[in-house]
């Protein structure tokens, strides 16, 4: 009895997949190590614009204070209406660079949606 389970198991060590099966699994692996890494690439590119209007957005409104401060500590009349059409600049600013980090982040979760029926 041992004998025939030992001659059995001798039998499936020589038991290898054919060429075609290796050759098919590997490309399947490869395929797949390169989707990932595309994802991720994505993802860092997307986080990365992402930082960068956060960094535009808060330099803006750091500038507006000190501005801001300058303004309010000097003692010269200063006109009314540079202030008014300063701070409508600003504000158009501060507009574009919240439309842009939103705009960033619609993208990124239509790539991610596309990316997950493209992998389905």
């Amino acid at each position: 009895m041992e004998q025939e389970i030992e001659k059995i198991l001798k039998e499936f060590r020589t038991v290898q997949p054919n060429a075609n099966f290796v050759e098919r699994t590997r490309r399947i692996i490869l395929a797949e190590q390169k989707q990932n890494l595309d994802l991720a690439k994505w993802r860092h590119g997307v986080w990365k614009h992402f930082k960068i209007g956060l960094t535009v957005v808060t330099a803006t409104f750091v500038l507006f204070i000190l501005i801001s401060s300058i303004v309010g500590n000097t003692q010269q009349k200063v006109d009314e209406n540079q202030l008014i059409t300063e701070t409508a600049d600003f504000q158009i600013e501060l507009e574009e660079i919240k439309y842009f980090a939103e705009s960033a982040k619609d993208v990124s979760v239509a790539l991610q949606k596309i990316s997950e029926d493209v992998m389905e």
